[in-house]
């Protein structure tokens, strides 16, 4: 159909032959439907199933003069973590 068109010449289905109609649609959707969730599940399956140890060798020092004890800056494992990140993305 296109604009300023007098006759129509394609129209849906009549409500009593939509069943019949849309019966080939319907069972592709649900097979790709089906498919497409068993494939995300793999996936989450195969991400999930690897364990990723991350070693920070620095040395304990004192951040500040205030401090009494000897720590380690968290900011520098969680930059180490993101870059990790990035990397597997």
């Amino acid at each position: 159909m296109y604009k300023m068109q007098s006759n129509a010449y394609l129209l849906l289905p009549s409500i009593n032959m939509y069943s019949g109609a849309y019966e080939a649609f319907k069972v592709v959707f649900f097979i790709t439907l089906a498919t497409k969730t068993l494939a995300m599940i793999m996936r989450i399956i195969d991400q999930t199933n690897s364990d990723i140890f991350l070693m920070d060798w620095e040395v304990p020092r004192k951040v500040s003069n205030e401090d009494t004890e000897d720590s380690v800056v968290t900011w520098r494992f969680t930059f180490i973590g993101n870059e990790l990140d990035e990397l597997q993305t």
